[in-house]
């Protein structure tokens, strides 16, 4: 949300590039097919266990992955982001010729096809004429970086000069920069903008009670977005390669497997937020946290839940094989809002959740 506050400003130049854009929506549509799979398994739950009429859940086609491109898009562009083609020099010549040489940010075995092409885009910018440095954030450190913070060798031979193009691993990285820090922190607003923009905002909508206090319109918002973490799968266990993007501050207990989020038990005093940015007059960017209790269930091998380390024993005889078990955790709950004036809450992302 600070990086789209400052490109509207014209602060930062920002750069999608077409396999990252392409990527995005495919990662969507995983997370909505698991979303409508793990709520069809509820309603089929309450008419077989609870005797409840139902009915068959949602809709077969209501992932739509073609509309959520297309919003995707929109809303980038609207900020003034832009989203790139295919490298024209990207050529399956020229990628061959890495892939056999073994060059990053290919492996020895042959993958990344993918990182190549978001390579062959990075260099393609830096040709530009006027551009002057390029931050490319990626959490592949393995393919580009060089294990010490930089570029690795063999991208940083591509490069007319070493400083092009820094290699940073998150957007939160990003921001700590000396170069991205100031700008960040002129993009608060404080207390009583929001709220004349709120009320402004509310009352355009046409509430008929008037506009809430902002403190009731953040944590209405926030507590509403929490509970839809219900059903929410959690990347961890023996399987997982890295930790899960959203929950991996947890200290989640590596013995359990495909973990969902069960429950959610919301703190609504405990809300706390900070203004990023309004622009175009009628976009607000706030970010938000409200504390709360998670619960976890998912499963273990009946040898590890003989004596459960970081988590409880909820059913032994699930099969044969493993146990569902059981654990919580106390968490401050990260959410980026963005109010639209005449519509109120655009929408409300979950961005993390941190042991608290």
């Amino acid at each position: 949300m600070q990086l789209l506050a400052l490109c509207a400003r014209d602060d930062i130049r920002l750069v999608v590039p077409h396999v990252v854009f392409r990527e995005s929506v495919r990662s969507w549509k995983r997370q909505a097919d698991q979303a409508l799979k793990n709520a069809r398994s509820e309603v089929k739950k309450l008419n077989t266990s609870f005797g409840l009429d139902a009915g068959d859940g949602p809709a077969v086609g209501l992932v739509d992955v073609d509309a959520h491109e297309q919003y995707l898009e929109e809303r980038l562009e609207k900020v003034g982001a832009q989203i790139l083609g295919l490298p024209a020099l990207g050529t399956p010549e020229r990628l061959l010729e890495r892939d056999l040489g073994e060059r990053k940010p290919f492996a020895a075995s042959g993958k990344g096809f993918r990182d190549a092409l978001n390579w062959e885009s990075l260099l393609e910018l830096a040709s530009e004429p006027g551009t002057s440095r390029i931050f490319w954030v990626s959490k592949n450190s393995v393919d580009f970086s060089d294990g010490s913070g930089g570029l690795h060798p063999d991208l940083l031979e591509d490069l007319d000069e070493p400083e092009q193009i820094t290699w940073i691993s998150t957007i939160a990285d990003l921001l700590k920069r000396p170069e991205f820090a100031s700008l960040v922190s002129g993009l608060s607003a404080s207390p009583k903008e929001l709220e004349d923009y709120l009320a402004l905002a509310l009352a355009t909508a046409g509430s008929g009670d008037g506009p809430q206090t902002t403190d009731d319109f953040i944590r209405d918002a926030l507590v509403d977005a929490a509970e839809r973490l219900l059903g929410q799968s959690v990347e961890g266990g023996y399987a997982a390669l890295e930790r899960d993007e959203f929950f991996g501050d947890l200290d989640l207990p590596g013995q359990v497997e495909d973990m969902t989020v069960d429950h959610v038990e919301t703190e609504p005093d405990t809300v706390q937020w900070q203004v990023y940015e309004s622009f175009d007059g009628t976009t607000l960017l706030i970010e938000a946290t409200i504390e709360a209790t998670l619960s976890f269930e998912g499963f273990a091998s009946k040898s590890d839940a003989l004596e459960p380390d970081g988590f409880v024993v909820r059913e032994w005889d699930w099969n044969d094989h493993v146990s569902q078990v059981a654990f919580d955790r106390h968490a401050s709950l990260k959410f980026q809002v963005r109010v639209e004036e005449g519509v109120g809450v655009d929408y409300v992302e979950f961005e993390s959740a941190e042991l608290t």
